[in-house]
């Protein structure tokens, strides 16, 4: 598989021992747009087909792991393509686990509970647009 992508790709890849980790890198926020859901299915595919793969992790550069789907293309993010990614996740024949910093908000939200799993920083916060609920650790909202 080729993981050697060039440093400005939407999505970053790295093999570490069998795990394959795909970062969101989209400055300055990582925000969701068709170019980095597009990549980020192809990345997984390229995983569930190598045999050398046992495990994804889905992590993001940056301070933060996304504020969801971009502005000017949110109904192309949360129409039809993010719940066709989400449920690519879940389907993985591989275990895909978040790792989460940050603010993780919206669209972003929704992938990585489509996730096999989930690790997040002490100060992450993950939430759903439209809802009064941010899941924070140690704190109360």
């Amino acid at each position: 598989m080729g993981c050697g992508m060039a440093d400005q790709a939407v999505i970053q890849r790295q093999v570490q021992g069998a795990a394959l980790i795909l970062s969101l890198n989209r400055p300055p926020v990582n925000a969701l747009n068709a170019e980095v859901m597009a990549a980020l299915s192809a990345a997984l595919t390229d995983a569930a087909d190598d045999p050398a793969i046992s495990a994804v992790v889905l992590a993001a550069e940056g301070p933060h792991f996304s504020p969801g789907a971009d502005v000017g293309e949110l109904g192309r993010v949360q129409g039809a393509g993010l719940p066709k990614l989400t449920a690519k996740i879940e389907a993985m024949p591989k275990p895909v686990v978040a790792c989460v910093a940050g603010n993780c908000l919206g669209a972003a939200a929704e992938l990585i509970l489509a996730c096999h799993g989930r690790v997040a920083h002490a100060g992450a916060r993950i939430g759903r647009s439209g809802t009064e609920a941010i899941i924070t650790q140690n704190t109360q909202v």
